[in-house]
This record gives C-alpha cells, sequence and structure tokens, in this order.
C-alpha cells in the first residue's frame, strides 16, 4: 500500500544519507505523503515502523500525526507533534562528522515555525494562551546550538546554522521580541564560533543580512542598517520581485533618515508609493504633510515595522523647513523668532524650549551647523 512504499522511500533516504530525498519525505505540504498518512490513521496511527531506524521511526509518525492533525485543523495538535518529530531527529543530527540531515532540520524547523504561528492563531481564538512559537523557539534554538557549536572538521554542521538563525528571527519578529536577536547574531558572527559569511548558501546569507538589517534600523545604527539591506537586495535575484519590494520597504526609509531619496524608476518599477507624500515632505519642509501621511498610513507602518524608521525621518522635515527660512533671510545669525514664526505658518507650533532641543538635534546629526 501507499504507507509501506512511503516507509520504504524513507528508509532508502535514510540508508543513502540523502538529506534532500528525506526532507522531501516529511515536508508537511508533501502530496506523496498524503495517501501514506490516511491509511496511516485508517490504521489508528499504530501501523507498524519496524522497517525505519530509530530516532526516524518517531520522526515520519510524529510527522504523519501532524499532517492528519492538519487536514482536522486542529493546529495546536499538528504544532505538537510536528515538534515531537524536530525534536526526535536531533537524537541523529547530534552525531559527529555528519551533516547529510541539514535539509532535514531546515525543513523541520520551517514547517514548524509556520504551524506554530496557525495554532497560536487558533489558540487566540479558543481563549487560550498562545504560546507555540514560544516553545517553538525554545527549541529551534537547540538546533542552532547543534549547528554552530559543531566542532567536526569533515562535514562540519556550521553550514546549517545562518538558515537556523533566520528560522529564529522571524519568530523574534513576529513576536516583537527583537532584543533576543543579539543572542544569535553574537555567536553567527564570531569568528571562532561560525564560519565566514561568505560559506553560506547565498540564499541564508540574502535572509540573514534582511533581518539584522531590520534589526539595526530598530536599534537605530541607521548606516549598518543600509550596509545590510543593501547587501540583502543586491544579491537577491531580480525574478524575486516581492523579496526586493520587501527589502526596498527598509532600506528607503534608513535611507531617508540620511537624506537619500530614492529614484521615481525605482518607486514605478516596483509600485511603492507609500513614501511619495514622505519624500515630498522632506524635499519642502511641510510638516503638515508629513504629519498628515504618518496618520493615514499608520497603520501599513505598524504592521509592516517601519512605523518607527518613518518617525525618525520627521527631524529632516524640519531641516528642509529651517533651511528655507535661511535662504529667505539670507544671513547666518538667524533669532529663534524666525523659526518660530516659520512653524506657526505652517500649523505646527512648537515652543521655545522644543524648538531649541529640536535645533540641537539637529545640530548634533549634522544636518545644520
Amino acid at each position: 500500500g501507499q504507507f509501506a512504499r512511503y516507509c520504504n522511500a524513507v528508509c532508502a533516504a535514510v540508508r543513502g544519507t540523502d538529506g534532500g530525498a528525506l526532507s522531501d519525505h516529511v515536508r508537511l505540504d508533501a502530496e506523496h505523503a498524503a495517501a501514506a498518512t490516511e491509511e496511516f490513521l485508517a490504521a489508528g496511527g499504530k501501523a507498524t515502523l519496524s522497517t525505519l531506524p530509530p530516532p526516524f521511526d518517531q520522526v515520519v509518525r510524529r510527522r504523519l500525526l501532524a499532517g492528519g492533525a492538519v487536514s482536522a485543523a486542529k493546529w495546536d495538535e499538528a504544532h505538537a507533534h510536528l515538534l515531537e518529530a524536530l525534536k526526535a531527529f536531533y537524537e541523529d543530527l547530534k552525531k559527529p562528522d555528519q551533516n547529510w540531515g541539514l535539509p532535514v532540520l531546515h525543513t523541520l524547523s520551517r514547517d514548524v515555525r509556520l504551524l506554530a504561528e496557525q495554532a497560536d492563531g487558533f489558540l487566540r481564538r479558543q481563549a487560550r494562551k498562545p504560546d507555540a512559537l514560544q516553545r517553538t523557539e525554545f527549541h529551534l534554538k537547540k538546533g542552532f546550538t547543534i549547528c554552530i557549536s559543531d566542532r567536526s572538521l569533515t562535514n562540519p554542521k556550521k553550514i546549517g546554522a545562518l538558515e537556523m538563525a533566520n528560522q529564529l528571527f522571524k519568530i523574534y519578529f513576529r513576536l516583537k521580541s527583537l532584543h533576543l536577536c543579539k543572542a544569535i547574531i553574537t555567536p553567527v558572527e564570531n569568528p571562532k564560533m561560525s564560519l565566514p559569511l561568505s560559506k553560506f548558501p547565498i540564499a541564508h546569507q540574502v535572509t540573514y543580512k534582511y533581518f539584522i538589517g531590520r534589526y539595526h534600523l530598530y536599534e537605530d545604527k541607521t548606516s549598518v542598517a543600509i550596509d545590510e539591506l543593501k547587501f540583502a537586495y543586491s544579491k537577491i535575484p531580480a525574478r524575486y520581485t516581492q523579496q526586493r519590494k520587501r527589502i526596498l520597504m527598509f532600506l528607503i526609509p534608513a535611507r531617508l533618515q540620511v537624506g537619500v531619496f530614492p529614484r521615481k524608476q525605482l518607486l514605478d518599477e516596483f509600485s511603492i508609493h507609500e513614501y511619495d507624500n514622505f519624500i515630498q515632505a522632506v524635499r519642502t519642509g511641510n510638516v503638515g504633510l508629513f504629519d498628515k501621511t504618518m496618520a493615514s498610513h499608520q497603520r501599513m507602518f505598524i504592521r509592516t515595522g517601519v512605523y518607527l524608521a518613518m518617525e525618525k525621518v520627521r527631524i529632516l522635515v524640519y531641516r528642509s523647513l529651517f533651511r528655507r527660512v535661511y535662504w529667505v533671510q539670507a544671513t547666518n545669525k538667524l533669532p529663534l523668532g524666525s523659526f518660530l514664526s516659520a512653524l506657526k505658518l505652517i500649523k505646527a507650533e512648537l515652543d521655545r524650549e522644543e524648538l531649541e532641543c529640536l535645533l540641537a538635534n539637529l545640530i548634533y546629526e549634522g544636518f545644520i551647523k
């Protein structure tokens, strides 16, 4: 039957140490596993798995139970089963001098994370505590540690560490727990712990740079964020337009913070028009337009995580406004009253103390002298 054929295929992949094939068999959306799952569940989930060596018998058993739970939309059960499959797989992953199972690790980790997101939504609807992602983070970190701390000279598992870091970043950004990123970044970028970044698969590098670029933007390290996001953008193939657009949604506000405007051609190419009014506001010193645009895009910016980055662009709008005051006055010594009058004209009134603070910030950032 289908179940026996499925088990034989899994067994052949294990014996042949074919991580790619085994990954295809255990991934949650594997169509050829659906019939095996039905047959397995029809037998009450007790069909024999004796042809599979441990721990792969438990990996397959839990994977099939997870597939059955997904079909029944029992997301919390599906997540619990697949998490057990991952934990069982760690027993084989820990063996020294072999890394053939890394594709399996990455597939199970991704599917567990995606199921955790579904499970948390399900738990919220049930008025229960949504803790699936938190539990997933704990166990994915174990996989990351196994990879990053591997000392094998042949077939090192370190090569799998960056993708595990990426899965953890996705959880941290989802949970808005960005402070936890540093514990992952430090060992990855420590030459004694990890490989040079260039040794990792380019797809893993791009995703990693995208997330640490966002992290540095959050940490107010704008120039570092720009470098990381530019790397991610430059290395991703042009055909991946949605992924490139996602990078630009953070790279554009990062560059706006240092007064660099995107080309109109670029905005048109990716249909990124959310920033049009912001660019106009910064160019003209129109504080009112900036505030109005922030208000109209607030929900979207909060959802995508660029709200704080865009809020930091506000100071450049004031810089442009004050430059216009300078051009009109045509003198190097400007009284505070001139700035207060300009602010009053555009209905962006600040008191004298707030204005002094704003000017001090502009001078400190090097935007005016």
